[in-house]
């Protein structure tokens, strides 16, 4: 196996954090805002944008996890060696 540099970790960490959060964040918004489209509905709102945060910072957790289902094995494997 090849030996990935660190900062190609640090920036699969950083990527897969934050494109996790913010399709987390629009996918939110879009499902809180698709019931109520016949009716005045924010898209914006205040209720939603805390919603849809709440659902981002789910997505950073999941990024995280994304990226530990890769680093774990790389880590196993480059020790083994």
């Amino acid at each position: 196996m090849m030996k990935v540099p660190t900062w190609k970790l640090a920036m699969l960490l950083i990527y897969s954090c934050t494109v996790a959060s913010a399709c987390m964040f629009i996918i939110s918004l879009f499902f809180q805002w698709l019931p109520g489209s016949g009716v005045f509905n924010d898209f914006f709102g205040s209720h939603q944008l805390r919603i849809a945060f709440k659902m981002a910072v789910i997505g950073f957790v999941l990024g995280v996890l994304i990226w530990l289902s890769y680093y774990i094995p790389y880590r196993k494997k480059s020790l083994n060696r």
